[in-house]
């Protein structure tokens, strides 16, 4: 007859105790599976379509080619990492909405999990070991206890956590408060952002015909280096477009919001200007700009533009990239910048006043009060 186990007479260590705590949980959660397969499955929650009248995939398009250009740029990172968790906060709002009129509890947590797990609410350990476990390539019988007790730990966790959620949603809403009362002072924010791209399209083809111009009157058209005339043009242009903005030549109230907004500076934009490789995105920035000029090739009169991109695509270009790094990671960002630009105009509101109106609805469901 086998004795029966004794206890270890010095007691269990605390990582010992911990473990045992962990396994009796999971035990008890894998002999309950039937009655626990909510804590098993995740339903997928689909983040609302619109946003104050904007579509969420517009939002998260934006999102990843802001964080790009900040890159470019050379902006510290940290004033995007909130932009990874938006959409997420988003599809998290009716759960903040009811928050502030009820408590609410694990079952209303439940539709949620998925999305608040995107979001940073330091949770606890259980999330980091299944993180590893998933980079482990762990079997996924093995991971499903741990996904049980995470599931478990939300639902227990986030309904104790709403107050100090609800609290922080509610003071992000008065902190922009300001910025979408600017936004909304323009009638139509979207044309008003086409109105600025303009003048800045209009002052780099001015500055590009004037160099291509000068070049071919004083050379002739078979010496042109396209590239470096390109790119002393978009300099020039964007020289002068930054001038008269800080003279207020230029009606610009969007683009200088934008720029305060993301911390970019004029000297920032400049250093980029003076990268030594940035012939190798000219062709997409003029592009994105809506910039070009006309020049005349053996009696026919030829896009600036369309020659790039031909050169481009035949790989004409083939003078050494200055630098230790074969592809500028700066430049791969800058050469998406008609993303960028098409991005920035789809989440722009057509009508200021309506926007506003749209926040201070959604001010009024997370019961702030913004008047």
């Amino acid at each position: 007859m086998p004795k029966p186990e004794q206890e270890n007479p010095g007691g269990p260590s605390e990582i010992t105790s911990s473990g045992n705590r962990i396994s009796r949980r999971v035990q008890e959660l894998l002999l309950g599976a039937k009655e626990n397969w909510a804590l098993l499955v995740d339903r997928d929650l689909e983040s609302p379509h619109l946003f104050l009248g904007i579509t969420t995939k517009n939002i998260q398009n934006l999102i990843a080619e802001i964080q790009k250009l900040g890159f470019a740029l050379g902006i510290n990172q940290l004033k995007y990492s909130m932009l990874n968790r938006s959409v997420p906060t988003i599809s998290i709002l009716p759960l903040l909405e009811k928050a502030a009129v009820q408590d609410v509890g694990p079952e209303d947590v439940r539709p949620y999990r998925g999305v608040i797990k995107q979001l940073d609410l330091n949770l606890g350990c259980v999330d980091g070991v299944l993180g590893c476990l998933s980079f482990l390539v762990v079997p996924m019988v093995a991971t499903i206890p741990l996904f049980m007790l995470l599931n478990h730990k939300i639902e227990k966790q986030v309904p104790e956590m709403m107050p100090k959620l609800l609290a922080a949603a509610q003071q992000h809403i008065r902190n922009e408060w300001g910025l979408v009362q600017q936004i909304g002072g323009l009638e139509n924010p979207r044309q008003q952002f086409n109105s600025e791209l303009a003048w800045l399209s209009r002052d780099v083809s001015v500055a590009l015909h004037t160099v291509f111009s000068e070049f071919i009157s004083g050379n002739g058209v078979n010496d042109i280096d396209y590239e470096v005339l390109a790119v002393e043009g978009l300099r020039k242009g964007a020289t002068a477009f930054l001038g008269r903005r800080k003279q207020e030549q230029y009606n610009l109230p969007l683009l200088s919001i934008m720029l305060r907004r993301f911390g970019i500076t004029d000297s920032q934009i400049m250093e980029l200007l003076e990268n030594p490789n940035l012939d190798i995105a000219i062709p997409e920035i003029l592009s994105a700009l809506g910039a070009d000029a006309y020049i005349d090739i053996q009696g026919k009169r030829r896009s600036v533009v369309a020659i790039l991109k031909e050169r481009a695509s035949e790989d004409i270009i083939r003078k050494p990239l200055v630098g230790m790094n074969p592809i500028p990671k700066k430049l791969a960002a800058v050469k998406e910048l008609p993303t960028l630009i098409s991005d920035i105009a789809a989440v722009l509101p057509r009508s200021g006043s309506d926007f506003v109106n749209r926040y201070r609805d959604q001010a009024q469901r997370l019961g702030v009060d913004l008047e």
